[in-house]
């Protein structure tokens, strides 16, 4: 883009008569130019924090969710492949979606719940630890771009507690499919329920972060990274089995 700018910069002050009759076209196309230039600079300098997350040492390690194939909406350490990180209770939060073989989540219009390829998907532990919030009685709610639920922002979920002071939520489940009920000790692997649209949502997904409070919206949350034990993931072009590593926006994955 900078390329392209800086020739576009060069052409609007050397280019004949002949090609820009009038002079106030050299001006506006130099000062657009030179208004765009800084934004391009800044994004390009920025793609260094697109890879950026915390060491193996310092994340938590656990197992995926979900089976088959699925790719991240918003993931990573930066708040330019995850708009979770600008909120100190959900920094390092993922969405992630089911996807079919051509990486398509939805068919049809995409206008239904049930065009959703994630709507109705079993998810599961991903590590072990008690459950110690169970939520299961919200509806799902139509796709929509406009805030859902505000009140109820996890929807149903389900919160086990892994660690000292770490909580793993499980977030926007379906009603009466949770198959856990709080008290229960679960191992990872083990089916805690299914993705609906219940909550803060826009369609069906999976939202989960790790944070230090049992409940959402409590005084002094701190979230923290998490890495998956093994996955096969496709972050450019070729699927490649991956250890101990993380998801970015737009990575697709499968167990």
């Amino acid at each position: 883009m900078i390329f392209f700018a800086l020739i576009e910069l060069v052409l609007s002050v050397s280019l004949s008569e002949s090609l820009i009759q009038r002079k106030f076209k050299k001006i506006v196309l130099s000062i657009s130019v030179l208004v765009l230039l800084p934004t391009m600079i800044w994004l390009v300098s920025s793609v260094g924090q697109v890879f950026e997350y915390p060491e193996i040492e310092d994340s938590y390690l656990i197992e995926l969710p979900t089976q088959g194939a699925w790719m991240a909406g918003h993931a990573g350490g930066s708040v330019l492949t995850n708009y979770h990180n600008a909120i100190a209770s959900q920094k390092y939060a993922i969405d992630v979606v089911k996807v079919n073989e051509d990486g398509w989540f939805f068919q049809n219009s995409g206008e239904e719940l049930t065009d959703i390829y994630s709507f109705g998907e079993p998810i599961y532990a991903p590590v072990a630890g008690v459950v110690t919030t169970v939520v299961d009685s919200l509806p799902d709610h139509e796709i929509s771009f406009s805030p859902s639920d505000s009140l109820n922002p996890a929807g149903n979920h389900v919160v086990i507690h892994f660690d000292k002071d770490r909580y793993l939520f499980m977030a926007h489940l379906m009603a009466g499919t949770i198959e856990v009920q709080k008290g229960d000790s679960v191992l990872a692997g083990d089916i805690i329920g299914k993705i609906g649209n219940s909550g803060n949502t826009s369609w069906p997904h999976l939202h989960m972060h790790i944070q230090n409070k049992p409940a959402i919206r409590m005084a002094d949350t701190q979230a923290y990274p998490f890495r998956f034990k093994e996955m096969e993931r496709k972050r450019w072009f070729f699927w490649q089995m991956t250890e101990n590593d993380f998801l970015l926006r737009n990575d697709f994955f499968r167990e």
